[in-house]
């Protein structure tokens, strides 16, 4: 199936229909608690604890600038975990996914509290979900065996402000026991098994040759020519064998690219690894926010240096108008849903510099009405603009026809939906999906009239490489690494 087109013209999720989804779930009233905790914060010990199987989620902003690298939230064993596959309808319950989320949202039911998560649902929404939106063709071959979207719900979680130090616990109901929770992640962090893991790093294989993306970006560059879109984003796949638990990629990734929007969500038979610095879309209970990334420049060490090649990217002419191209296209998805005259960009194509790469962001901000539901504002938005081109629908179809696999959770989102309404997901960007003993990323870049196909394949190559080079970081002499878990990061 597919939803009609302007899904976020649709009403909000009746109050009636609500409740009958939260019965259904065994969910009852929704009281969040947040308090102060005397727990020593170590996400990276209790992943490498974790068993065979179990479901679990980590959002950790590790670096960045300070109005979005603040806050870290870890939880685990939750109460259930929410899938849905290609049609949009929630696996076991014949309900649209985007309502039974919505339905476990109580926008303004917690406590006042600057804590940005205060229970519920952690997870993703793949980039194949733009299809519950839009109605857009499916010609692609699914061929990596996770569901379209996966959300779990957490009665308790651990919310670490890395800025002054603190760790809260919060709980979606004050009946909640979270003691028995607490002393296992306490235990764990003292037992982690010496369990070893391997990812070949040389066995890589693409799903396009070079002459094949070549081939696709001439293509891409025709419809360009023939004004169907002013630009439009295109990616490639690599996959490498992976033996053991995915966590320590996860460290890899972490310790070579920090970020603010940083991921690990299990569910058991699949993991999300990334390191994305993007935020896609947050809604803070007022104001409905993004920030695309276009423009990306290799980091000089020497400051002056790297000044330097920021401001060249600031007056380059085609950086930027791939840059003001989706600053337009985000302005246009956000005004759908939010007050008239309210959408302002407070900041445009503003420098932030990681620690390898430094970006252009600009952040867009807007004003939705009251209560707004799920379904209006990712109908308006999912997925983002700046990794599918514009306009945004016609870029899709170009996507659609010319990449040969689906993309699964790459370019889709990863991120949390709290139960006090606010939710803030990140562009699953430099992000691997690991499943079958096998490990999966995938790169691509924006596709424009004047773009060289060479420039475009060498750029694949050069984020492909960055991400190998995390894994690469951990070995010394040998192509395979092979690590205990028990980590020393």
């Amino acid at each position: 199936m597919t939803w009609d087109q302007g899904a976020w013209t649709a009403p909000p999720l009746a109050a009636d229909r609500r409740a009958a989804i939260r019965e259904t779930l065994g969910v009852g009233p929704i009281a969040p608690t947040v308090e102060t905790v005397d727990v020593r914060w170590e996400p990276d010990r209790w992943l490498a604890a974790l068993g065979d199987g179990e479901v679990a989620g980590l959002l950790e902003s590790s670096a960045g600038p300070d109005d979005v690298a603040r806050w870290s939230i870890f939880a685990s064993a939750p109460r259930f975990v929410l899938t849905a596959g290609a049609d949009g309808m929630t696996v076991g319950m014949g309900v649209p996914f985007i309502d039974v989320l919505d339905a476990l949202r109580d926008p303004g039911c917690g406590p006042e509290t600057e804590v940005p998560f205060v229970g519920g649902l952690i997870g993703y929404l793949a980039y194949d979900a733009g299809r519950w939106f839009e109605d857009l063709p499916d010609t692609v071959a699914h061929d990596v065996p996770t569901p379209t979207a996966a959300f779990a719900y957490y009665d308790a979680a651990l919310v670490h402000d890395e800025v002054t130090g603190a760790t809260h616990l919060v709980r979606t109901h004050p009946e909640v026991d979270a003691g028995p929770w607490l002393a296992d992640l306490a235990s764990r962090a003292h037992e982690v098994p010496g369990t070893s893991w391997s990812v070949d790093v040389d066995a890589v294989e693409w799903n396009l040759t070079r002459d094949e993306y070549l081939a696709m970006v001439c293509r891409a560059r025709k419809y360009v020519f023939a004004g169907d879109v002013f630009e439009v984003c295109l990616s490639r796949r690599f996959t490498l064998p992976l033996s053991g638990p995915p966590a320590p990629v996860y460290a890899a990734l972490r310790h070579r690219s920090p970020s603010p929007f940083a991921a690990f969500c299990t569910f058991g038979d699949h993991a999300l690894i990334s390191s994305s610095p993007e935020r896609f879309l947050s809604h803070d209970g007022v104001r409905l926010e993004t920030r695309p990334i276009k423009g990306t420049s290799r980091r000089h060490d020497d400051p002056a240096a790297n000044d330097d090649v920021v401001s060249e990217m600031r007056t380059d002419r085609k950086q930027m108008a791939e840059h003001l191209m989706i600053v337009d296209l985000s302005r246009s998805d956000l005004s759908r849903v939010c007050a008239p005259g309210s959408v302002v960009v407070p900041d445009l194509a503003r420098p932030e510099t990681y620690s390898h790469v430094n970006h252009l962001v600009s952040v867009i901000q807007g004003r939705p009405p009251a209560g707004i539901g799920l379904r209006q504002v990712l109908g308006a938005t999912f997925p983002g603009g700046s990794i599918t081109g514009a306009p945004k629908v016609r870029s899709m179809e170009v996507i659609d026809e010319l990449e040969p696999v689906a993309r699964g959770a790459y370019t889709g989102s990863i991120g949390y939906v709290s139960v006090d309404g606010r939710i803030d997901l990140n562009m699953a960007i430099r992000t691997f999906v690991a499943t079958d003993d096998r490990l999966h990323g995938q790169v691509g870049g924006a596709i424009v009239a004047d773009s060289d196909p060479a420039a475009e394949w060498q750029e694949t190559e050069d984020k492909a490489q960055g991400m190998l080079a995390a894994l690469r970081s951990l070995q010394k002499s040998s192509s395979k690494v092979t690590a205990p878990v028990t980590p020393t990061w």
